[in-house]
């Protein structure tokens, strides 16, 4: 979401939050895009943690994905996942079958048409105590170097157990660390979701996405005095 999956670069919400905040705050605004596809909450944390001192942020802005709280087992080695040579027939066809691009058109279609909007949260789950425990490292290290932080919570309009329960988690660590929780869902308003995202099978947002993002941003950061409001002393 915050790389800009499927957008030019210059349409990610997080230059586009550069460009609206320097125009409403009359003087030079810097955004870092450090999104990285794949990444969860514990590989952003390690991220922050190795360049928090080089980038030295006024605020740090998470966007929190639902599935943020999948594990990332290393070592991560595709090669040896494609390769033939050791598996078993099925595995093999599974491999082959995933060469052809109308098999995972199908296998996209059959998962995008099933109603996910039921399934409840595992709290139990080793990937969601890995990502709230990352998530309060991460409040922990802006606390730490006076860094405000910002967590918004990226859903569609639509409902779900999951979600709210997993929303529930957040903003129960954001209570305890003392920073802002903001649920993005009623952004959206009367807006139908598949007009804002890359297609029926890519749910990353598009350029209209982004720019519904990068508003809703900047006017909570503003009301709520999250940002710098003088240019800060060059000396």
């Amino acid at each position: 979401m915050t790389f800009g999956w499927g957008v030019p670069v210059e349409t990610t919400f997080g230059r586009r939050l550069e460009t609206l905040l320097t125009a409403k705050l009359g003087h030079p605004v810097r955004t870092v895009n450090s999104g990285v596809g794949g990444y969860n909450t514990v590989q952003e944390h390690a991220f922050l943690r190795t360049y928090i001192d080089v980038i030295e942020p006024d605020i740090v802005i998470l966007l929190y994905v639902r599935n943020d709280i999948e594990s990332n087992d290393a070592p991560f080695d595709p090669w040896s996942q494609l390769a033939l040579h050791g598996k078993t027939p099925p595995e093999v066809i599974h491999i082959l079958l995933g060469k052809s691009w109308l098999y995972r058109l199908g296998v996209f279609g059959l998962k995008y048409s099933r109603s996910r909007g039921l399934t409840s949260l595992n709290k139990n789950a080793r990937g969601l105590r890995e990502s709230m425990n990352a998530l309060s490292e991460i409040a922990t290290l802006c606390l730490e170097r006076n860094v405000r932080f910002v967590t918004f919570f990226y859903r569609p309009k639509r409902e779900s157990l999951s979600s709210v329960a997993l929303l529930s988690e957040i903003s129960s660590i954001g209570n305890r660390y003392g920073f802002p929780v903001v649920d993005i869902g009623t952004w959206w308003g009367q807006v139908e979701m598949r007009s804002i995202t890359n297609s029926t099978t890519d749910p990353h947002p598009n350029k209209r996405g982004h720019e519904i993002l990068a508003m809703g941003m900047a006017d909570f950061l503003l009301a709520h005095d999250l940002v710098r409001r003088t240019e800060p002393d060059a000396r």
